[in-house]
């Protein structure tokens, strides 16, 4: 008997959840418990983007999420890893003042991974996110590893564009940026040597002149 009311209460659940108006349906995915955001990105393959959009629309909404995104960078799930960084790289573009306590987590990922989309998504990030001058410093370090270095085409072309971006507002980056945005337009990949031809159109035309970024 008890087992058969259980049944019951499950299927009017259900059936006022369906019949719930859209607004109220995000009401009700807003009051999930943090953790669930990870379970969010889960399911599928790299191939789909998942719930990332439904994952920013909470996190931006609900700030005290952002640590349970944060730790997701370090997920032993590769799928679930690519969705953090893209949901981290979106939310840049909309609050990043909110990221800049993260930042030396988005960095070591960075670092750590061997994932380009990955990568490449936290380059960005991080391109936004507000630092201090010794951590900038720090990052056009690393743009400069990761362009020389890195077997992607795609984080190569992201580092250099990211270096440029900097060094737009910081004069000290203006040498090292100079130099991949140099080896960009000799490289033997046909997207560098494209980036390079788009900052070409804005770039410095002496060291006096601000070097103006070509932003996506």
């Amino acid at each position: 008997m008890r087992k058969t009311s259980n049944l019951r209460a499950r299927a009017r659940r259900k059936e006022r959840l369906r019949t719930l108006p859209p607004s109220s349906l995000f009401s009700r995915v807003m009051s999930r418990p943090a953790g669930s955001v990870v379970t969010l990105l889960t399911g599928g393959d790299r191939r789909s983007i998942g719930r990332v959009a439904e994952v920013v629309a909470i996190v931006r909404s609900s700030p005290r999420r952002l640590p349970s995104l944060v730790k997701a960078l370090a997920a032993s799930n590769p799928v679930v890893v690519l969705r953090a960084a893209d949901a981290i790289e979106k939310l840049s573009r909309l609050v990043p003042g909110r990221m800049a306590q993260h930042r030396a987590t988005f960095l070591r990922a960075a670092a750590r991974t061997t994932d380009p989309a990955v990568r490449w998504n936290l380059i960005q990030a991080l391109t936004r996110v507000p630092s201090s001058r010794r951590a900038a410093l720090g990052f056009a370090r690393r743009l400069e590893v990761w362009y020389f270095v890195d077997r992607s085409a795609i984080v190569r072309t992201c580092a250099l564009d990211a270096l440029v971006t900097m060094a737009e507002g910081d004069a000290r980056l203006r040498p090292a940026a100079r130099a991949v945005f140099q080896d960009a337009s000799r490289s033997g990949s046909a997207a560098l040597r494209a980036r390079a031809r788009r900052l070409a159109t804005e770039w410095l035309r002496g060291d006096d002149q601000p070097i103006r970024s070509v932003r996506r």
